[in-house]
Formats: structure tokens, sequence, C-alpha cells
């Protein structure tokens, strides 16, 4: 069956393929027409592609994400961590509200605390500030490299009080 969209699928790369650069599609959202590469695969219409452009999708996604930050937040939460609003707001009330490794709030202002979690296992282990928790992913979670720098530190600190 040929079915009458404007790109082929290529069965062995799995690539979408381009039939002919020239055609154009109007895009109903900025009202302008593109070239074919500026607009989203969409199945569920006729010619397989979306009725917005990628510019004016993407401008779609930051209105939405803007007017509905907890949704967006919900969304992130559950899908990397399997997290709920209430479980993260019961660790943030267990921590006090604070970074668990550093005890102070997130420096960065209107911004909730990053969920720590081990990369291996995927299991949560608690809310860091951005600092503490770029610091823990440098030291690749390395028990051993971050008694090493702890060792340093404190070596370091014997230097400067002799």
């Amino acid at each position: 069956m040929i079915l009458a969209t404007p790109f082929l699928l290529d069965i062995q790369t799995g690539l979408c393929i381009i039939r002919n650069m020239d055609i154009k599609k109007y895009c109903y959202k900025c009202k302008t027409e593109k070239e074919l590469l500026k607009f989203s695969r969409d199945r569920s219409r006729s010619d397989g592609l979306s009725n917005r452009c990628k510019s004016c999708e993407c401008e779609k996604g930051k209105k939405y994400r803007r007017r509905y930050p907890d949704k967006e937040r919900l969304r992130k939460l559950n899908y990397q961590f399997g997290l709920t609003l209430q479980n993260y707001n019961a660790m943030l009330k267990e921590q006090n509200g604070v970074c668990a490794i550093c005890g102070l709030p997130e420096p960065i202002e209107n911004r909730r605390l990053p969920v720590d979690h081990c990369h291996d296992t995927g299991k949560v282990r608690g809310l860091l500030c951005t600092r503490c928790n770029i610091a823990l992913g440098q030291f690749k979670d390395d028990l051993d490299i971050l008694t090493s720098a702890v060792s340093y530190l404190r070596n370091g600190r014997m230097e400067k009080a002799v």
C-alpha cells in the first residue's frame, strides 16, 4: 500500500526520507509556508506531519509549562523518580526544607531542591541543593573518591594551622 505522505520510511535504517525537498507546508499558527523538515511527524494527520511548525510547537510547550509549572514538576517527578508531589513534599518536610548534606536552602531563587538518586539502582536518596547535587555528580557518587577528598581537605587545613 502506498501512502500519500511527503516522506518515505526506510525499512532497513528506520530513517525518514523526504521524497521531494521542494514541497512546502502551511503552519496554521504562524500563518507561513515552511519546508517539510520544519514540521514534526504526526501519525494522526493525513500527511503524516503536524499542522504546526516545530518552532510554534516549542512555543506552545513553553507557554503551557509557564502556565502550569506544578503539572510539569509532577510529570518530571513521576517520570524520572516515580515520586508523587506528596512524596516530594514529605521528604522536604522531613529535611526541614533544606539540603540533606549542607543543611542550607536551595541557593537558586524560585527553585526547588533537586531529587538525588543512585544512578545504578535508581533509588531516591534525598533532596540536595544544586551545589551539593553537582558536587556528588563530579565525585561520581564514589565513596573512595569522597573519602580521599575529605582526607585531602583535612591535611590541607592542618598545614595552614601549623
